[in-house]
C-alpha cells in the first residue's frame, strides 16, 4: 500500500484489511476518519498485541514516574475501567519546577528487526501525550518518544512510525543517540509534559507493534 499517510489521527479504513485479517485486534466502533503528518511507503503494517486494556489485570504492572523524583508535585496513575479500556489520568503541577507526569510498564519483547511503527486506540482530552519506549530495563537513561494529540470526543486509531520516535533524556534530545531498535525495546509508558499544567485524562482500549506481514 504505496504513499500510505499515517499519523497521529489514522483512519481505520487504511489498514482495513490487514486488521480483519488479525482476529486479536478488535477496532472500537467509532475512529476519526482524520490523518496527518507521516508519510509511510511500506506495506500495511500487521499488529502484534502489546497490552489489551480489557481486564482488571492489565494494568496492576504499570507503575508512576512523576515529576516528584525531581521535587515536583505532579500525580497519576493508569487504572482500568470497567468499560474495558485503561484510563490514563492525574494532575500535572508547575510547583517546585516540575510539570510531568508519566506511567511504565516492563515486559519483554515489545518489537522486533521487522516491526515498522507502533500503535495504539485512545481517547483524548485535548492534550498532548508521548508513547515512550525504553531499551534497557533501568529506571534512568536513554528514553525514547514519539507524540500524539488524540482529540476528545472519540477514539482514535494512532500510528507512530519507528521514525517518529526520539532520543531524550530527561527531556533533552540526546544527540549521536543511535535510533530507536524495536527489537530491543523492554519498556513501554505513556507521559504528559511540556508544562501542560492541571488535570488529564487519557483514555486507553490498547497498545500494540505493527510488522510488515
Amino acid at each position: 500500500m504505496a504513499g500510505l499517510f499515517i499519523g497521529v489521527a489514522i483512519a481505520h479504513k487504511i489498514c482495513a484489511q490487514s486488521y480483519q485479517q488479525n482476529s486479536c485486534l478488535q477496532l472500537p466502533n467509532r475512529l476519526s476518519n482524520e490523518y496527518v503528518k507521516h508519510e509511510f511507503d511500506e506495506d500495511c503494517p500487521m499488529p502484534i498485541l502489546i497490552y489489551h486494556f480489557d481486564t482488571p489485570t492489565s494494568t496492576t504492572n504499570w507503575q508512576a514516574i512523576n515529576d516528584g523524583v525531581m521535587g515536583g508535585a505532579s500525580v497519576s496513575r493508569l487504572r482500568f475501567d470497567a468499560a474495558g479500556h485503561a484510563v490514563f489520568e492525574g494532575e500535572v503541577s508547575l510547583e517546585n519546577n516540575g510539570g510531568f507526569a508519566s506511567v511504565r510498564a516492563s515486559q519483554l519483547n515489545l518489537g522486533c528487526a521487522d516491526t515498522v511503527a507502533y500503535g495504539l486506540i485512545a481517547w483524548g482530552d485535548g492534550h498532548t501525550y508521548k508513547l515512550n519506549l525504553r531499551t534497557d530495563s533501568g529506571f534512568d537513561g536513554v528514553n525514547y518518544q514519539a507524540v500524539f494529540t488524540p482529540a476528545p470526543g472519540q477514539w482514535h486509531q494512532t500510528i507512530l512510525p519507528v521514525t517518529a520516535f526520539e532520543p531524550n533524556f530527561r527531556g533533552r534530545w540526546v544527540s549521536g543517540a543511535p535510533a530507536l531498535q524495536p527489537e530491543a525495546v523492554k519498556q513501554v509508558g505513556l507521559m504528559i509534559s511540556d508544562k501542560q499544567a492541571g488535570a488529564f485524562r487519557l483514555l486507553i482500549q490498547n497498545i500494540e507493534a505493527l510488522s510488515r506481514g
